[in-house]
């Protein structure tokens, strides 16, 4: 048995089957939730785009702007193919693949940054807590270069483009004056 709707416009009359009128309306649905997401998409794209203008940037920062450009892609990703926008939607896919990956790697490189100069800082306090404890002992003071050695050979592969490269620098020149004075003593 049919289900019929009757729908009255002036003198007409139009019968639908309600089962179509449910496809009609999932389909349109369907197409409205579409649109949504690839705008939604795109606003998120422009974000992640804006906070990484103008680097270098706090860790923090590169990490927001990769969440945003996965959510993106998530909300492109759930877009189905039957609809108006999926052409255009498989071409910001490609692109915000790409955005997000180069993004992703900025977060690997800042996060090694700061690895390596928190392993570096590790490293001198080390090195001064050896001198401190046995100043005058020559083994101790062998002990403490090699440290400071390490700590320098670490600042220096921090890359430049990186948030904290000002800072390693900074800290660079220190180290390396603890290491020619502790050089000195030997």
């Amino acid at each position: 048995m049919v289900s019929l709707l009757a729908l009255g416009f002036g003198s007409w009359i139009i019968k639908i089957e309600l089962p179509k009128l449910e496809q009609v309306r999932t389909k349109f649905n369907q197409e409205e939730t579409a649109i949504a997401n690839l705008k939604a998409a795109q606003n998120l794209g422009l974000e992640a785009s804006g906070l990484v203008q103008s680097p270098p940037h706090p860790l923090v920062v590169w990490q927001q702007a990769e969440s945003k450009w996965l959510e993106a892609i998530r909300l492109l990703e759930n877009i189905p193919q039957k609809t108006s926008v999926f052409i255009k939607v498989k071409d910001k896919l490609v692109r915000y693949r790409l955005n997000h990956q180069a993004i992703s790697q900025k977060v690997t490189t800042e996060k090694q940054a700061l690895d390596n100069l928190a392993t570096a800082h590790k490293l001198a306090i080390e090195a001064n807590f050896l001198i401190q404890s046995s100043p005058h002992s020559r083994s101790v003071r062998r002990q403490a270069k090699s440290k400071w050695q390490q700590a320098i050979n670490i600042l220096k592969v921090i890359p430049a483009n990186t948030f904290v490269s000002q800072q390693a620098k900074e800290t660079l020149v220190n180290y390396q004056a603890n290491y020619r004075e502790i050089s000195k003593n030997i």
